[in-house]
């Protein structure tokens, strides 16, 4: 569904302008909008810019974790024994 979200009505590049993105972009996605037009809109369109439409990509961005993970577990033995009784 196309939805209009990700613009402001700040002329320049500051809170006000992220959080008015932030804010119809989750509205649009919260609605079911899978293409969001008018990211990176200032001015209620009038002026585009590229900073703002970086700001709007940010949260659409998946989170990638680079932290390496282990297969193996290892158990203490606290935790061994805590399950098995004498």
């Amino acid at each position: 569904m196309f939805s209009l979200g990700g613009g402001s009505d700040a002329k320049t590049v500051d809170e006000q302008s992220a959080a008015e993105a932030g804010i119809t972009m989750l509205a649009d996605a919260l609605a079911g909008g899978h293409l969001i037009h008018d990211c990176g809109y200032l001015e209620s369109g009038l002026t585009g810019s590229l900073v703002q439409l970086a700001i709007c990509d940010e949260p659409r961005r998946p989170t990638v974790s680079t932290a390496p993970t282990s297969r193996r577990t290892t158990r203490s033995p606290t935790t061994a024994s805590a399950g098995t009784r004498r």
